[in-house]
């Protein structure tokens, strides 16, 4: 990477919280850990949006409010995402 002939790499990290369920998945011969629910779908969505803010990481309010000691007094967003009536608010993070 050092000598430039790789590209710089950027990710995108969407975060969202709520019950979800898991398990495996399968049977004996072939077996797939999985995840599932509504928190994973929003968490899909939100990570989707850092292409369109140029950020790097987006967190949404259900995950803020689990967080100790952060004094960010940056507001919330709503954004609409697909799928969904309701908006949901984020936050963004270069």
């Amino acid at each position: 990477n050092d000598t430039n002939r790789i590209l710089k790499t950027r990710i995108g990290i969407g975060l969202h919280a709520g019950n979800v369920v898991t398990g495996n998945v399968g049977n004996e011969s072939r077996k797939q850990y999985s995840i599932t629910g509504n928190p994973v779908i929003i968490a899909s969505r939100v990570e989707q949006l850092n292409k369109k803010y140029n950020t790097q990481l987006i967190i949404t309010e259900a995950v803020f409010s689990n967080l100790e000691n952060i004094t960010d007094d940056d507001s919330f967003i709503e954004v609409n995402v697909k799928g969904r009536t309701e908006p949901v608010k984020i936050k963004k993070y270069s």
